[in-house]
């Protein structure tokens, strides 16, 4: 009990630590599907016969609060923190020969040979059980490795079937069989407490993790009874047959707290790339003063003006006084499968990335029109088939709205694309996407034909 109120004095701190932080982070929930080896406490292990227990489980993770960014998110590497609650449940079944060195047979006066022991049961697997658990989890992230302690309250149903050790003796000519111990079935119905510390590694949409684990349950009780023949052994240490005949069953009540460690590995599903950041980043988009390309519908051109540069401005973080893309928001373009379901390329010192967030709220964003001063230079506007896209620069990053059509890459790219003016002429960089391989620019309102999406 003094480990787990340690560990809760601990995780209390963590937890209030991770709340005064004030934003969480990217991902924000996750599905994890797993297993392990679950193996009783030592005193509970012997006193209600059981063996390991192999478990199967599936979790889900939300985060509430927390500040940088989350391991894996979009190959982000600095470090961040979250706080969020997680709620799973375990199979547990074990099917285990019995120990039978615990028990000592009867030798029987005249026996023609030692006798045996078999251990007869009804209905497979011998032990099996469900644990329910809800709680809170932390997570530290470095890079693609995460740290996560975890505090769950559980809850714990555990069956035993009834099984009995029988010994087998033959003396003078005669087969006699003795019921040396006797479980009836158990079922155990109660609360647990179950401290974690998993450790994850991301990659892209998933990930992988070992976990190791504690539970603190309830009390177990197993009904016993044991075999004794009558009276005193004889000199050899024997019994005889008529001892055995008339020995007698005692009943004996053995309790213990249900206890196990475990050690669990499994693979997580990145399921959402939503934190608070995204949210920020889209308020003002969400809401019914939704920029529209003419600006002026729903709100004043002004008014819209500072909805957009706020919009835009989220889309940020400053490292070492740099505007940088934040991690949880955008990706780098490695594969043309990056481009699928993209309508904005971002790009700058050679380098392409898509938007993870809603590209249509983008897309508004960059048409519409602005007193926006430009960061740099050629920026502005990209032709596609004859036809002139919107393009706006935002710290240093170029994004220009993108055909429908996503074209694949070329193999043996050498020049990377970047918007250069009324012609899109590429500008030698290093190797990367050719002007073939490059999504073409989508239309804009009023300046060709409209997006479908």
């Amino acid at each position: 009990m003094k480990i787990i109120s340690t560990m809760l004095i601990c995780f209390c701190g963590i937890c209030a630590n991770a709340q005064t932080t004030g934003a969480p982070v990217g991902r924000d929930i996750s599905l994890s599907i797993g297993g392990g080896l679950t193996s009783p406490g030592n005193s509970f292990k012997s006193s209600a016969n059981l063996g390991n227990l192999t478990n199967f489980n599936v979790g889900l993770y939300a985060s509430l609060f927390g500040s940088g960014s989350v391991a894996g998110i979009a190959g982000g590497a600095v470090a961040g923190r979250s706080f969020g609650i997680n709620v799973s449940g375990e199979y547990l079944s074990g099917n285990k020969a019995y120990d039978l060195d615990a028990y000592t047979p009867f030798n029987v006066t005249g026996q023609t040979g030692a006798p045996t022991l078999a251990a007869k049961g009804s209905g497979s697997p011998k032990q099996q059980g469900f644990k329910f658990e809800a709680g809170a989890q932390a997570n530290f992230a470095f890079g693609k490795v995460t740290l996560s302690p975890i505090l769950n309250a559980a809850y714990l149903s555990f069956k035993q079937n009834a099984f009995s050790v029988t010994q087998t003796s033959s003396a003078n000519g005669r087969t006699s069989d003795y019921n040396l111990y006797s479980q009836e079935e158990t079922k155990t119905n109660g609360f647990a407490l179950v401290p974690k510390l998993r450790v994850g590694y991301a990659i892209g949409k998933f990930g992988f993790y070992a976990e190791g684990n504690y539970t603190a349950g309830p009390t177990v009780t197993n009904q016993t009874s044991m075999f004794k023949p009558q009276g005193e052994a004889q000199k050899d240490g024997s019994y005889s047959i008529d001892q055995m005949m008339s020995g007698s069953n005692s009943a004996q009540a053995r309790s213990n707290k249900f206890s196990s460690v475990g050690v669990n590995v499994g693979i997580s599903f990145y399921l959402a790339k939503k934190g608070y950041d995204y949210y920020k980043a889209h308020s003002d988009m969400g809401s019914a003063r939704l920029i529209k390309a003419d600006a002026g519908v729903n709100s004043s051109p002004a008014e819209a003006d500072k909805i957009r540069e706020r919009y835009l401005n989220n889309l940020f973080r400053t490292e070492n006084g740099i505007a940088v893309l934040k991690p949880e928001l955008f990706k780098e373009v490695r594969s043309e499968s990056d481009w699928k379901g993209r309508k904005v390329a971002i790009t700058k010192g050679g380098k392409s990335y898509v938007f993870l967030g809603d590209q249509d709220e983008l897309v508004r964003v960059i048409t519409t029109p602005t007193n926006r001063v430009k960061e740099c230079t050629d920026c502005t506007t990209r032709t596609c088939n004859g036809v002139v896209y919107d393009c706006t620069c935002v710290n240093g990053f170029c994004m220009c709205v993108l055909c429908v059509e996503i074209t694949k890459l070329t193999p043996a790219a050498e020049r990377v694309v970047t918007p250069t003016g009324t012609e899109g002429q590429p500008t030698i960089q290093n190797k990367g996407i050719n002007e073939a391989g490059m999504p073409a620019p989508a239309p804009t309102k009023g300046k060709g034909k409209k997006n479908k999406s």
